[in-house]
């Protein structure tokens, strides 16, 4: 959940998940509003939080985590079109990813590893 407030975004300036479209996930020009980001990734480590409370839910945890791994990754590859369409490489898609990205991708993986 802590990820949704760092920077997902640096460069010129940063900006987190509260500040991207949740649109960004499937479209490269998803316009400044609509839901945001940051509202599916508090949602998703609010669940899996409920769910490491609970011994049952194994195999729960394990699609949690994969789908909050999914939605981190699906941001790089489109941060990575982006940057592509400006004329940029896969590595200028590092200068760009913030904090935030990261510690989603490590989450995700706690959460489907907990045992």
């Amino acid at each position: 959940m802590v990820a949704a407030f760092l920077p997902w975004l640096s460069g010129l300036g940063s900006a987190s998940a509260f500040d991207v479209p949740l649109a960004v996930l499937w479209s490269l020009n998803p316009g400044t509003g609509g839901l945001k980001l940051g509202f599916l990734i508090v949602a998703l480590g609010a669940l899996g939080a409920g769910l490491a409370m609970l011994p049952r839910f194994d195999g729960g945890r394990l699609l949690l985590g994969a789908l909050i791994m999914v939605v981190a990754a699906d941001f790089v590859v489109q941060t990575w079109r982006a940057v592509s369409d400006l004329g940029g490489g896969f590595g200028d898609v590092f200068d760009v990813l913030g904090v935030g990205v990261y510690v989603t991708l490590v989450g995700g993986a706690l959460i489907a590893s907990r045992k």
